[in-house]
C-alpha cells in the first residue's frame, strides 16, 4: 500500500506532471506512427491501401496536436486546460482505432497503446 504524505498542493503538481507526461510521450508516438504512414504511402500503389492510410494519418495527426496542446496547457497549468481533456479523449479514441487497422507489431501498435492510456488520463483528467 503505498501512503501518501505531501500536501493537496504537491499531489496536485505530481498529478499534473503525470498527465503532461503521459501526454507528451502519447504525442511523440503520434510523431512515430505518422512517419511510418508516409514511408507506408510512398511504397503503396493501390488507391484503397491509399485511402486507408491517408485516413489513418489525419487521425494520427490530430492526435498529436490535440495531445501536444493539451501538454502544453496543462504543463503551465493554464486556467483553460481542463477544457483541452475532452477534445484529446475524443482525438485519442480516434487514432487508436486508425492504429489498430494498420500493421501490428511496429509503430503504429505503440501509437495506439499510447493513446489508449492518453484517453483514460484526459477522462480522468476531466471528470468524465
Amino acid at each position: 500500500m503505498l501512503l501518501y504524505m505531501g500536501n493537496g498542493t504537491e499531489w496536485s503538481a505530481y498529478q499534473r506532471e503525470r498527465r503532461v507526461r503521459h501526454l507528451t510521450e502519447c504525442a511523440a508516438a503520434c510523431g512515430a506512427a505518422a512517419d511510418q504512414v508516409h514511408r507506408r504511402l510512398d511504397e503503396v500503389s493501390d488507391g484503397e491501401s491509399c485511402g486507408r492510410l491517408a485516413l489513418a494519418l489525419a487521425a494520427i495527426g490530430d492526435c498529436l496536436e490535440v495531445c501536444a496542446a493539451a501538454a502544453s496547457l496543462l504543463a503551465r497549468d493554464g486556467e483553460l486546460s481542463r477544457l483541452a481533456a475532452g477534445p484529446c479523449v475524443e482525438a485519442c479514441r480516434r487514432c487508436a482505432e486508425a492504429c489498430d487497422a494498420l500493421s501490428p507489431g511496429d509503430e503504429a501498435a505503440e501509437c495506439a497503446r499510447h493513446c489508449r492510456l492518453s484517453m483514460e488520463v484526459c477522462r480522468s483528467w476531466a471528470g468524465l
